[in-house]
């Protein structure tokens, strides 16, 4: 510790180490105090205020309007008067939507969810850039954010505000709405007869809103497991049930999803093959140019690719391909794509390492028990996947990641000081976020169980 404290007064400090400091587990082994992350965490402030002082950065400013027009598309892309992108929506069709509309529209219209049901605002590998590849040093407990990830998480703290205000203009809040799905409607469609929640008062300081908001997330969490494992929400025995965490919510469902089963070789090398920018067979004439990110991208959008046009370092890869059944060469030497079911699976599996098994038609799911039977996938039968699990885990608490805002770790234990309620408003908008999620999860679970399982 005093090591790294004097690192910290160094005059060439690394600002990348710094950052390591303060995101640094401790162990048995490794303890960094908390007076030498705090020091590390002053340190990385005046490092990134040198570098903004001394470099012209370019900022690309992202921003979400309403159209008051009503013949307005649902939503779409337009710019400000300095050409910074803009999401632009129709105002008209939100103020039209009731409790149930509003909830999906952040699903479907905000995209916060995909159109398997799996949240797409979490963290993905596939979305890395060469800029997130360059900077920063990966450490062991963090949560991989990358410019994809800090994008979408900005634009949906940004719709959720935007939907707040145009509903307050018609004396209603994003609150209510929560409230009427959660006790009305889920119970009108599903039979899921829960206990009232309650939100803040509207006009409490925001840094009131979200001590009252984060205990409700537990609470939802807690009715939820009492539903699946016993078909009903008993009051009484939801008030004596230990804590649990929102990682931990069990599905209603069988079956839910299909994970990757740790690192299974052949499956790796075919992500490699098909998804990774590092795999050259994306990389082929006369397509050169059109700087296709992978292989993926090439054969969903090229229909003649020569096999005589690749080098013979890059036939040993198609050979394998061709090998297993995913590709074919016709006597006019061109590369036919077979399983494209699979591919598309396994597209699923590489961007969410999860696939929701009824979503899925009988020829996929034969698919994915194939791969259970071949050690690439194992069954979970979460609410949510992994990956959505480590989200959640990444805002509410750092029990896993140490990068993270901890926002129930902090609001709930007292640790978050001051008065800055710009701060406390940005808190309460991404706890928020996460309610709208959860609640989305929960929907699209009974759903499923109700329409598909036998």
């Amino acid at each position: 510790d005093k090591t790294i404290s004097h690192y910290l007064d160094w005059s060439e400090v690394n600002l990348n180490y710094v950052r390591l400091v303060i995101v640094a587990k401790n162990s048995p082994e490794f303890r960094i105090s908390d007076a030498t992350r705090l020091k590390a965490q002053r340190k990385e402030k005046e490092l990134n205020d040198q570098i903004l002082k001394q470099s012209n950065p370019l900022r690309i400013n992202y921003t979400i309007s309403m159209s008051e027009k009503e013949d307005a598309p649902i939503k779409a892309i337009g710019n400000d008067g300095n050409l910074n992108p803009t999401l632009v929506y129709n105002s008209h069709v939100l103020r039209a939507q009731n409790a149930e509309g509003l909830v999906l529209y952040c699903a479907r219209v905000f995209e916060f969810t995909n159109q398997l049901g799996l949240i797409s605002l979490v963290s993905k590998k596939s979305n890395n850039g060469l800029t997130d590849v360059l900077l920063g040093l990966p450490a062991q407990n963090t949560y991989k954010v990358n410019t994809s990830f800090r994008f979408n998480e900005a634009m949906s703290s940004l719709q959720i505000r935007a939907m707040q205000s145009v509903l307050n203009r018609d004396g209603r809040s994003i609150e209510s709405m929560i409230k009427t799905f959660y006790e009305d409607y889920l119970s009108k469609q599903f039979n899921y007869h829960c206990m009232p929640i309650d939100f803040a008062n509207p006009y409490d300081k925001w840094r009131s809103k979200c001590i009252i908001l984060l205990p409700l997330l537990d609470n939802i969490a807690r009715q939820y497991t009492a539903f699946v494992q016993h078909g009903t929400i008993d009051p009484d025995f939801v008030a004596i049930m230990s804590p649990m965490k929102i990682t931990d919510i069990p599905s209603c469902i069988t079956k839910k999803y299909f994970v990757t089963n740790g690192q299974p070789q052949e499956l790796n090398y075919l992500f490699h093959l098909f998804f990774s920018d590092q795999c050259m067979l994306n990389y082929v004439d006369p397509f050169k140019d059109k700087h296709y990110r992978n292989f993926y991208e090439l054969i969903r959008h090229e229909e003649d690719i020569n096999y005589n046009n690749y080098e013979q370092y890059q036939k040993l890869d198609l050979e394998y391909l061709i090998q297993k059944g995913y590709l074919s060469v016709s006597g006019t030497m061109k590369i036919q794509v077979d399983k494209i079911k699979e591919i598309l699976i396994l597209k699923h599996l590489y961007e969410y390492h999860a696939c929701p098994f009824q979503y899925c038609d009988d020829e996929e799911q034969t698919i994915i028990l194939d791969m259970v039977q071949k050690g690439w996938l194992k069954e979970d039968n979460h609410l949510l996947t992994p990956e959505e699990r480590d989200y959640f885990s990444y805002y509410l608490n750092n029990e896993k990641f140490t990068n993270g805002p901890a926002l129930r770790n902090n609001y709930m234990h007292g640790a978050v000081i001051g008065n800055d309620e710009k701060q406390h408003q940005s808190a309460y908008y991404r706890i928020l976020n996460l309610l709208i999620l959860l609640t989305i999860k929960i929907y699209e679970d009974l759903r499923l169980s109700r329409d598909f399982i036998k």
